[in-house]
């Protein structure tokens, strides 16, 4: 189709490795992701997890080993959604 991923929205499941480098490669290729999980549940940012918000996450789910329940409790001067998994 000859579409990049410059101004999409993406929403990306998991908040491992696997995850955590989709969302940087999205972010680089002007795309947005919205959305990260685990085992407890689904986090929603519509205003997109930019490269501040990733490696917050990366801190906490590589270093704190916590959940992405944390980061809807962080405050990013937005509201994200949490959905219990």
């Amino acid at each position: 189709r000859g579409e990049g991923l410059k101004g999409k929205i993406a929403t990306v499941s998991g908040s491992g490795n696997v995850a955590q480098y989709t969302v940087e490669k999205l972010n680089q290729n002007g795309a947005k992701a919205i959305t990260l999980s685990d085992s407890g549940g689904t986090i929603v940012d519509a205003d997109g997890i930019n490269a501040e918000k990733l490696a917050w996450v990366m801190d906490l789910k590589n270093n704190r080993r916590g959940r992405i329940r944390e980061y809807a409790d962080k405050v990013w001067n937005l509201k994200p959604v949490h959905v219990e998994g």
